[in-house]
């Protein structure tokens, strides 16, 4: 993925996989309802086709068409079904937000890059070649316009279940 000066950024193949055994699963649920299921068919396959077959194929397409290309101090990015593409200067970047979320089962960090106080890119962790990304974004752009924001979810639902046994424990008034 990355060559040299080159960082490319995409999402990882295991979700593609993922959303095309959920289209087989859908695809053979419909078969089954055509073969063994009563009239009317026409209208359960566009029903099934409309519910499920368009939403999954853009979420298959959304996720094969999302690229982030670091060369020299250019970046270049196709996000969304691949509509939407730009690129920009390193040196255009006026802020970069990096959102650190702490979650029961680890860190999920994401980041937001703004190109004259417009946000042009989001960039998570779980993404291919985001960490080398981030070290990129964090040498060539000004600290002062980096900002990072902690959240810490853990503690926010252990706060959460706490006031419920508190209000379950309270006598009911009658």
């Amino acid at each position: 993925m990355a060559s040299g000066n080159r960082i490319i950024v995409k999402h990882p193949p295991f979700l593609f996989r993922i959303y095309m055994a959920i289209g087989l699963i859908v695809v053979i649920v419909t078969i089954n309802e055509f073969i063994t299921g009563e009239p009317p068919y026409t209208a359960t396959m566009i029903g099934m086709g409309v519910c499920m077959y368009l939403p999954l194929g853009i979420m298959m397409l959304w996720t094969k068409m999302y690229r982030v290309t670091v060369e020299g101090n250019r970046i270049s990015f196709r996000r969304g079904l691949g509509l939407v593409r730009g690129s920009f200067q390193v040196s255009q970047i006026t802020k970069v937000i990096r959102e650190i979320t702490n979650t029961a089962s680890g860190s999920v960090e994401k980041t937001m890059l703004y190109v004259c106080g417009k946000k042009m890119l989001v960039v998570d962790s779980m993404a291919l070649q985001a960490d080398q990304f981030l070290a990129y974004i964090c040498k060539h752009v000004d600290p002062s316009a980096i900002q990072i924001i902690r959240r810490d979810i853990t503690k926010r639902n252990s706060l959460f279940r706490k006031k419920m046994s508190q209000i379950r424990r309270r006598p009911r008034v009658k």
